[in-house]
């Protein structure tokens, strides 16, 4: 096994996903409302961004044109989405929309890859934030691998970038990742250097916003 190999098969598991800008070409896509409480709002929440759902790779069922972040700036908590059919009021920052296609995480191809590639990570039992991944035969691989799914995965590339659409989750400290394997990610709202927020629709139909820390 080899590093090219991981890489061809990551880039086999790949998902689409559309990173947004605030300079480029072509419709926009979306608003970036920075430090911006949302009209009538006493609350700590505050308005975050607005996306034209058409937009979020393999978001077909949206019950609306346009989805609407809140984020919890001061406890972290999370958050909450809101679906219109036409804009706010607030004035925001016009985003346009890349289409990318990164490598996922290394995780991925141990849960969905073919036979040969799950056969070749040893796979101890779970606990907390220990995958197979941690005891995978040769190390050199894996950090082959991981080098060019670090330069390509859109969150820790940053570059001026406010928020992604669509694909593969991180995989972070919380051991969360296998939890929402079978959910669907919307997007990841840049918020500093340090946070994330990830935006999903769960299968029971909820809506959730969820604090990461990088």
């Amino acid at each position: 096994m080899t590093a090219e190999d991981l890489i061809a098969e990551g880039r086999r598991l790949s998902k689409p996903c559309a990173v947004l800008r605030a300079l480029g070409d072509g419709p926009v896509v979306a608003y970036w409302y920075e430090k911006n409480r949302a009209k009538n709002n006493p609350s700590l929440e505050s308005l975050r961004l607005t996306v034209e759902t058409q937009y979020i790779p393999g978001f077909t069922s949206s019950p609306a044109r346009f989805l609407t972040v809140f984020v919890d700036e001061r406890e972290l908590i999370g958050g909450r989405v809101v679906f219109s059919d036409s804009l706010l009021e607030q004035k925001g920052v016009p985003l346009y929309a890349f289409g990318e296609l990164p490598l996922p995480p290394v995780d991925v191809i141990e849960h969905f890859g073919s036979e040969s590639f799950k056969n070749w990570f040893e796979i101890p039992q779970r606990t907390g934030d220990v995958t197979g991944v941690d005891l995978v035969r040769d190390r050199r691989v894996l950090e082959g691998y991981q080098t060019a799914w670090f330069k390509e995965y859109p969150v820790y590339k940053r570059d001026s970038l406010f928020a992604v659409l669509g694909g593969w989750h991180c995989v972070w400290p919380e051991g969360e990742w296998e939890d929402f394997l079978d959910e669907q990610m919307l997007l990841i709202l840049i918020e500093n250097e340090n946070t994330t927020y990830e935006v999903w629709k769960l299968r029971s139909g909820e809506y959730r916003v969820i604090p990461r820390s990088c």
